[in-house]
């Protein structure tokens, strides 16, 4: 078992929400389940973005409203570029690659497609 996973994390192989990570030659598997994955993206979405953006992703918050945050609801953007968006950040958004994972980041911007 510990041999697939392994194998499995240095595929990058991904399946129904469950996102397999390799951390020094281990592998962990987190957000074993599709709700899992939904509550805890959502989590981080809350905790690093919806100051800004909202929990709807439309800005209208009162910082949203003084840093003229962009709408990010509905947003057609690959998941890749809103990735680097959160991770080197944009304008007055600051960047969150030193406070998150990438796993984390791409997380959160899945979720951003679901706004």
């Amino acid at each position: 078992m510990q041999k697939l996973l392994k194998v499995m994390a240095v595929a990058g192989v991904t399946a129904a929400g469950v996102f397999v990570f390799s951390t020094n030659s281990t592998a962990t598997i987190a957000a074993a389940s599709p709700m899992g994955s939904l509550e805890s993206s959502r989590s981080l979405y809350r905790v690093h973005c919806a100051s800004c953006h909202g929990n709807d992703g439309r800005s209208n918050t009162p910082k949203g409203r003084k840093l003229e945050a962009d709408d990010i609801s509905g947003t057609t953007d690959s998941v890749e570029k809103i990735s680097r968006i959160i991770a080197n950040g944009k304008g007055d958004m600051p960047g969150l690659k030193k406070k998150l994972t990438a796993a984390q980041i791409t997380s959160i911007a899945n979720y951003v497609k679901t706004l």
